[in-house]
């Protein structure tokens, strides 16, 4: 068996080798490398697929744009990397439904290569200890209405009755905040302080909000509820546990929260609002991993002329100290690279707090950026097998079956469970029933493993970023994890753990050093009520210095692989050359 067990790595030393184009990124590192210029209008700080969204507008508008990756690959989180041989994983983010259609068409993004197999169905609970006929129970819900009405049935008639209710309810709040997405987030300094040309700037994401209000109509009380209550709230519509549990994970994902705490209904419209090929809420996997979105949007800005550094780590931003405005980069290597503009895929935290001299900041804008919250309960596995779980609630004859084709909800048969998984991380203690979000993108898509193979995605949660009693994460305490979280998968899936051929652990110390995501946060900071829109970090810091814009998930609208903040932050430098 391969086991990748410790996996604070650096980019000179790390197992895990990239998988997709592979001779794509040497062509492009050896190729562009010797291209480096000394100026560009725009550079671009980290490859990952908001800082290409940003880079392919900017240079799709004109502008000569140089991105800069520290990794030898492309993507940042949204990324294929062949962590054992012949098995293509996408090793951070996993599934896709977020992406912008706005992007997808002005980047031509099918043309590139962007593929995507919607999930039907979305989603597979099976059940512990409750049975029929002999059988353990599960729950499997998709698009067909009907076949969801027999699921849900089995559990509550009611609940059965009113769940395409529920589901309208949440379309509706998704289409009404749907254009803040399109949108900056109203600067309200802009707008009480600021002169005429500055408030002209907010017109249209004033316009936005106004039509977020109209659309809502009568159903604001209900949107208000629906952001501020605890997810079993919002989730009284149904008397069903395994119902409720399985809607509550969306709420709580990635994210330090129980699904009896206020505040994590967005989480759960954030999970809602996507959609692929045009079916609203739908998920699905890209062909060829997450990789294939970085790389399609990677294809389209170097179309344009944009060039991408792969092993070129940025040292600092440049900040002219009498205008305070940003106007280049030093690498690691200690070259200088000037430019009008700065963009930054980083965190905001790494952005202001760790490449900006801190002097030039104001207080105010620091101290926010330390309070910003940045935990994460999140360890992804990532195992490769020879054989497909066999579910005792589903059995199987190896071939892949409905059950293997969306997320698969493990102990999550009740809210409470959730709630207890939550209560250990609040005592520094790893979960010792820890939520399981499993997937398995190759019982749709061939192309990540070889025949008879299979790549598991394990997004499991709640783990503390430095467990009691230790003082990181080391190489046994992963193992200790991993095998803990195989032994509950066994308990649904008795055949799971003789099917493991290798496996890495990410804790949230490895998703940081990894992938840059501070605190291990996959969405670049907490999306609570109080981070949220004109509460998101500023894409351009007022009062501080000009010219650096987040073009990352630290920005609003905040997380997930949607490109939406790279496009806004492109339309805003532009705004900003004038």
């Amino acid at each position: 068996m391969f086991r990748i067990a410790s996996t604070v790595l650096n980019k000179n030393n790390k197992p895990a080798r990239i998988g997709n184009n592979f001779w794509e990124y040497v062509i492009r590192y050896i190729s562009n490398r010797k291209d480096l210029k000394p100026h560009y209008d725009a550079v671009v700080i980290g490859a990952g697929h908001n800082g290409l969204v940003a880079a392919a507008y900017l240079q799709k508008a004109g502008l000569n744009v140089a991105v800069f990756e520290n990794r030898d690959v492309i993507g940042g989180a949204a990324v294929t990397e062949e962590i054992f041989p012949g098995f293509k994983f996408s090793r951070c983010s996993y599934v896709l439904s977020l992406l912008r259609p706005q992007i997808i068409k002005d980047l031509e993004l099918k043309k590139y290569g962007l593929k995507v197999y919607i999930r039907d169905p979305s989603s597979y609970t099976p059940i512990l200890n409750e049975y029929s006929n002999g059988v353990p129970k599960s729950l499997m819900l998709g698009r067909d209405n009907d076949e969801n009405k027999r699921q849900i049935a089995q559990f509550s008639r009611q609940d059965a009755e009113i769940f395409d209710k529920y589901e309208t309810f949440l379309s509706e709040i998704v289409a009404a905040i749907d254009p803040l997405y399109d949108h900056q987030a109203i600067d309200i300094d802009a707008m009480v302080h600021g002169n005429i040309r500055t408030m002209w700037k907010n017109v249209l994401s004033l316009s936005a909000l106004v039509q977020t209000g109209i659309k809502l109509g009568k159903r604001i009380p209900d949107f208000v509820k629906l952001m501020t209550a605890p997810a079993i709230k919002i989730n009284a519509w149904f008397e069903s546990n395994v119902l409720k549990a399985t809607l509550a994970t969306d709420a709580v994902i990635g994210t330090v929260t129980s699904p009896y705490l206020p505040g994590n209904g967005y989480i759960l419209l954030h999970h809602v609002m996507g959609e692929v090929d045009g079916i609203k809420g739908a998920w699905g996997y890209a062909e060829g991993g997450m990789g294939a979105v970085s790389d399609a949007i990677a294809r389209c800005a170097e179309s344009y002329g944009a060039s991408i550094f792969t092993n070129s780590g940025v040292n600092a931003i440049i900040v002219n100290p009498k205008t305070l405005k940003a106007n280049g980069i030093v690498l690691e290597t200690g070259e200088e690279i000037t430019a009008n503009v700065v963009l930054s895929n980083a965190t905001p935290y790494v952005t202001y707090s760790k490449l900006l001299p801190n002097e030039i900041m104001s207080d105010e804008h620091l101290k926010i950026t330390k309070n910003f919250d940045y935990s994460s309960p999140v360890a992804k596995i990532n195992v490769a097998i020879n054989q497909l779980p066999n579910f005792t609630a589903t059995p199987s004859n190896r071939q892949p079956g409905p059950q293997h084709r969306g997320t698969i909800h493990l102990n999550c048969e009740h809210p409470q469970l959730i709630h207890d998984a939550y209560v250990d991380i609040t005592k520094g203690e790893i979960s010792k029933r820890p939520i399981i979000e499993m997937c398995i993108p190759s019982a749709i898509d061939p192309t990540l493993a070889p025949n008879g193979g299979h790549v598991v995605s394990l997004f499991t949660q709640y783990v503390p970023y430095t467990p009691n009693g230790f003082s990181e994460w080391t190489s046994a305490t992963r193992d200790s994890y991993a095998k803990s979280v195989f032994e509950n998968i066994d308990e649904y899936a008795p055949n799971f753990t003789k099917s493991i051929l290798g496996y890495e652990v990410l804790a949230p110390p490895d998703l940081e050093s990894i992938f840059g995501l501070t605190g291990g946060n996959i969405f670049h900071g907490t999306l609570s009520p109080d981070q949220l829109y004109f509460n998101r970090l500023p894409t351009c810091p007022k009062k501080s210095v000009e010219g650096i814009f987040i073009c990352g998930s630290g920005a609003h609208p905040g997380g997930g692989v949607s490109g939406a903040p790279g496009r806004l932050a492109a339309l805003n430098a532009l705004s900003y050359l004038g």
